[in-house]
């Protein structure tokens, strides 16, 4: 009888360590599984947002900036082309010096349709990233009304458009400065503007 006591309470005993075993095995499956489960993870969350931010804010600053740097682009263009009028205008009334005679100069013209000169290629990348502005070229034209030089006066802050508006000048055909009825060579700056609202 007591051998079959000690039996029962020896079996009693590892059946409960089995099952503290198992308790124990369960509750480390639990740690893993639960932290790993339920863990949550702010700093993605928190970074992405932040980055969000940041690239908000920058784009942000971008489109001011651009803004302002057009509207001081058009101011200065505007100023340019001005100028550019006046000295032709004071240029196209002005008297040889000394000879009272003397008839007006007028300045040489490449804008007549018989002359079949190409408008200045608008480059696709410079459209594409939105570059604009005026090109101010120092123009030569022989007697004839072939251009003789082409240099440039002042840049749009470009070079494709600056390089655009060379090269098509320098192809073009005028008809040349005159002084009363003869043909005169002459420089003078000739502005080509580029705009983002030209077809």
């Amino acid at each position: 009888m007591l051998q079959d006591h000690s039996f029962s309470s020896e079996k009693g005993y590892r059946n409960t360590g089995l099952w503290v075993s198992v308790a124990h095995v369960v509750g480390i499956l639990l740690i893993i599984f639960g932290s790993a489960f339920f863990a949550t993870h702010p700093e993605p969350v928190i970074m992405m947002a932040e980055m969000v931010d940041r690239e908000s804010s920058a784009l942000v600053q971008t489109i001011k900036t651009k803004a302002s740097r057009d509207q001081k682009q058009e101011k200065k263009d505007k100023i340019v082309t001005r100028e550019a009028a006046t000295s032709q205008e004071q240029a196209a009334t002005k008297t040889v010096a000394g000879d009272p005679a003397a008839a007006p100069v007028h300045m040489p013209d490449a804008s007549a349709s018989d002359l079949h000169n190409p408008k200045p290629h608008y480059p696709p990348l410079s459209r594409a990233k939105g570059e604009q502005g005026t090109v101010l070229l120092k123009v030569c034209v022989a007697q004839s009304g072939a251009v003789d030089s082409v240099a440039l006066a002042q840049s749009s802050g470009f070079v494709r458009l600056d390089r655009s508006a060379q090269d098509t000048v320098e192809r073009w055909k005028f008809h040349p400065a005159r002084r009363g009825g003869q043909a005169v060579p002459m420089c003078y700056q000739l502005p080509i503007r580029f705009s983002l609202d030209q077809p």
